[in-house]
């Protein structure tokens, strides 16, 4: 492990030093803790912009003439059946 120095505002000092007693963990811990659980929001967080990123990228345009389930690339999974005119009825 490495060292590394910080310095922290009064009130962050005091409220870590309040949750250090209140945990009975030490205070270092606590703050190792914390900075370790932040670094791994930020790679899930610039993950999840990726992903959003290339999604955005790859999208289809959807057509505002055309409805999603009769465009040609859909076809393949739209089953082909005759639709009811009416509700089927429920069985007394």
């Amino acid at each position: 492990m490495k060292n590394f120095h910080l310095r922290l505002p009064k009130q962050t000092y005091s409220r870590l030093k309040a949750a250090a007693e209140r945990t009975q963990m030490p205070a270092t811990a606590l703050a190792r803790e914390a900075i370790v659980l932040w670094l791994r929001l930020q790679v899930r967080k610039s993950r999840r912009q990726a992903i959003a990123a290339y999604a955005g990228q790859m999208a289809v345009p959807i057509s505002t003439s055309t409805p999603s389930w009769s465009r040609p690339e859909f076809e393949h999974l739209v089953r082909r059946c005759p639709r009811r005119s009416s509700p089927p009825r429920s069985a007394i």
